[in-house]
């Protein structure tokens, strides 16, 4: 049984020395996604203001400097407008933010998946990819009811106004924005470079839950923040266990789709026409009876073997040449001197 207290990664030595590093090192890309997602909104934001503003000055005139009124009436009309556009466009603002989210990160993940450990066997490949990704969609469902009857969803109004900017978008737009590119682009900060930097220096479980709870803060409101722990300790486990990013991929792709496809169907539902409630609720069970049979075969399926390397990786030999005592000059060893025969 491994008693190591972390995965062995072959992170350079002078990020691994200094604890507070350490710990930055996990907690700034987190801090990175936010200033992306605010700079995206800030530029969107000024473009939009100056564009109204603009065009609210051609349609009345260039406001009189003298008279605060004009002044005041020109920008009230071109905040009005702005703030129109950006709720209409929102979601595309979203999908533009993630693509920007892959541009930096992608880089970043590439240079952290070098230092990971060699799997023996990782098991990446379809089994654990497709029982994670059709095992998760019932397990959300369940926690998004249980929030649901918790009130955490009526007490926030930050996640009503996100609901509400997604379901008020087109379904495919919904489709690529929020069940493709997001998911991705999540994963790979979260389970792709957050948790694996935290594996190398904490023991797993802990590692699994500091990038989960960084997952859900950065959702901003309770209910989304609570599920997104909750989905989080699923993807950063399946992480874990099969050692393949896209384990966690296809299961947040597939929460997320099912949730989409659900919420699309929900809009359509009037409470006292029983064929219209129907097919959501076939759905919910088909959904809730795969995950109860699929929990089984997934516990089951077999995790990526580490590679744990021997703790002197070097063979030392008995009396070392002056070649190799100068290979090995800036590393610790204890020669074995022979003694001269006599």
């Amino acid at each position: 049984m491994n008693k190591r207290k972390h995965d062995p990664y072959n992170f350079p030595e002078y990020l691994q020395r200094n604890p507070v590093r350490r710990i930055w090192r996990v907690i700034y890309p987190a801090l990175l996604f936010i200033l992306i997602q605010v700079a995206v909104t800030v530029i969107f934001s000024m473009i939009a203001y100056a564009v109204f503003t603009v065009q609210a000055m051609l349609s009345s005139g260039i406001p009189n400097l003298t008279d605060y009124r004009d002044i005041i009436l020109t920008i009230l009309t071109a905040t009005e407008k702005a703030a129109k556009f950006l709720a209409k466009y929102s979601m595309r603002m979203v999908m533009i933010t993630d693509i920007a989210v892959l541009a930096v990160f992608i880089p970043m993940w590439f240079k952290t998946r070098r230092y990971r450990p060699t799997a023996v066997k990782n098991a990446a490949p379809a089994r654990p990819i497709a029982l994670t990704a059709l095992l998760v969609p019932g397990i959300s469902l369940v926690l998004s009811i249980i929030i649901g009857l918790l009130g955490m969803n009526e007490i926030s109004e930050t996640f009503q106004q996100v609901m509400e900017m997604i379901t008020g978008t087109s379904f495919v737009l919904q489709v690529v924005a929020v069940a493709i590119i997001g998911p991705i682009a999540e994963e790979l900060i979260f389970r792709g470079v957050i948790l694996n930097r935290a594996l190398s220096w904490m023991p797993r479980w802990s590692a699994v839950v500091l990038s989960s709870a960084l997952f859900g803060v950065i959702h901003m409101n309770i209910p989304q923040g609570v599920f997104a722990f909750c989905i989080g300790m699923i993807c950063g486990w399946s992480y874990v266990r099969f050692r393949s990013l896209w384990v966690p991929v296809a299961a947040h792709i597939s929460i997320n789709l099912t949730s989409t496809i659900i919420n699309r169907m929900s809009q359509s539902v009037d409470a006292n026409d029983p064929m219209t409630v129907f097919p959501v609720t076939i759905l919910m069970i088909a959904v809730f009876a795969l995950s109860a049979v699929l929990i089984y075969p997934w516990l089951k399926t077999k995790n990526a073997s580490i590679v744990y390397p021997d703790p002197d990786p070097v063979s030392v030999p008995a009396m070392p040449s002056p070649a190799f005592a100068e290979t090995h000059k800036s590393q610790e060893f204890v020669w074995r001197i022979a003694e001269d025969d006599e």
